[in-house]
This record gives C-alpha cells, sequence and structure tokens, in this order.
C-alpha cells in the first residue's frame, strides 16, 4: 500500500499509473542514496496535488494544521514577532 504521510490526504488515485511510469523510468536504482532521492521525489510530486474541488477547505483543515503541529520555529521567531504565541 501507500504510506500514510499526513493524515486526512490521500493522493487522487488517478495518478497512481503516472507515478509508478515515474518510478521505473526516473529513479536511478543502482546506487543507494540517489535511488532513496528519486524514490521521495516521486513521492513528493504525487502527494503534493491537492484535492481542486475543496482546494480552501484543505488547506485549512488538512494542510495548515499537519504543517502546525510538524513546525518548530527557532527560538529567535518569538522575539522578532515572527510568531505569537
Amino acid at each position: 500500500g501507500l504510506p500514510v504521510l499526513m493524515d486526512g490526504h490521500v493522493p487522487p488515485p488517478h495518478g497512481l499509473a503516472i507515478f509508478l511510469f515515474r518510478l521505473a523510468t526516473q529513479v536511478d536504482w543502482t546506487e543507494e542514496r540517489p535511488c532513496f532521492e528519486g524514490i521521495c521525489r516521486e513521492l513528493a510530486k504525487f502527494y503534493a496535488s491537492i484535492p481542486r474541488h475543496n482546494a480552501k477547505s484543505f488547506i485549512q483543515h488538512t494542510l495548515f494544521p499537519s504543517m502546525s503541529y510538524l513546525l518548530i520555529p527557532p527560538e529567535r521567531f518569538l522575539s522578532d514577532g515572527s510568531f505569537m504565541v
């Protein structure tokens, strides 16, 4: 199965064929590091598409909460006004 990279987000099933095609043709399978980098790059492209019919809702209710949960800003951001707590 596909990895769950973000709760509440499933990539569009119609993109699966091109994702598999790109895994086969765009990833360097002969070297370990380039292989992992290629797989990560293709996974990112596959998961990057957002639903067009409710993009605003997806960004507000799925993407932003996931990003804010994982975001650890530098402490200097608290004093320079970049973030307010």
